[in-house]
């Protein structure tokens, strides 16, 4: 699960958020009802496999999802001055907040983890 995360943060970092958040999605989908995360999943039944819960993988999620949070904030136009022109179509959120709703909006997904591209 920690190297999906890795994959999702280091394609929000190369800028391609969308792909960041569709990798981001299908691992996080594997958490349990209580946001649990096990160290790896069967690419063939999901079963969860190897320690759980498995801490690093928690890391690797939050860290994703703060990449991708970033990478998108840092996308948003901006005026000539350097001054993030606001968007009305987006709320302002502290960065916690925008962390704890991406969480949240994460799909659940039975889809593998790496798709076939």
């Amino acid at each position: 699960m920690l190297c999906t995360f890795w994959l999702a943060q280091a394609l929000a970092l190369a800028g391609h958020t969308e792909r960041a958040r569709e990798v981001f999605g299908r691992a996080a989908g594997f958490a349990t009802d209580l946001g649990l995360l096990a160290e790896e999943v069967a690419p063939d039944s999901n079963e969860l496999l190897g320690n759980f819960p498995q801490a690093f993988s928690h890391i690797g999620r939050v860290n994703a999802a703060w990449a991708i949070s970033t990478a998108e904030h840092e996308a948003a136009p901006h005026d000539f001055l350097g001054s993030r022109v606001e968007i009305p179509s987006r709320p302002k959120t502290t960065c916690h907040n925008a962390v704890n709703n991406f969480l949240r909006r994460a799909p659940t997904s039975d889809a593998p983890l790496f798709g076939t591209e």
